[in-house]
């Protein structure tokens, strides 16, 4: 029974190499900065609704954090989500909506300033902008 046990790990570690280098091998790597208009792939189906049909892309929502290089948080109207480099494209949109417009302002003005308990905690960063106030996560 070990010897199966210990072929299947081999095996599995195996395909996940191979997997890994077809992966790595097709992905696209694009950084994007704070302040950029995205879209963001929506991978959520109804039940009872044609995937086919159904809206593929989010947005658009604003780049508001950089986490890591291939993680970003973005904010769209009404939630906030972490999302994946590979989940996101670029909105090429020249007219914005309003609130999206005066969410990047305040979150672009050099005069900013963000609490600095927040951000140490990596929780949401509470941005002040002359008596303007934005969450920001």
């Amino acid at each position: 029974m070990k010897k199966a046990y210990e072929v299947a790990r081999e095996t599995l570690k195996e395909n996940q190499r191979i997997m890994k280098k077809d992966y790595d091998l097709r992905v696209r790597s694009r950084a994007y900065s704070v302040g950029e208009v995205v879209y963001v792939l929506n991978t959520a189906s109804k039940k009872g609704v044609s995937k086919k049909l159904a809206i593929q892309w989010n947005g658009p929502g604003l780049v508001v954090r950089r986490i890591t290089p291939y993680l970003y948080k973005v904010q769209l109207r009404k939630t906030t989500s972490t999302t994946n480099h590979d989940r996101m494209k670029l909105c090429l949109t020249t007219t914005l909506p309003s609130w999206l417009t005066k969410a990047k302002e305040v979150l672009l003005q050099p005069n900013a300033t963000t609490s600095s308990e927040d951000i140490a905690a990596g929780a949401e960063s509470t941005v002040f902008v002359k008596g303007q106030t934005m969450v920001v996560s």
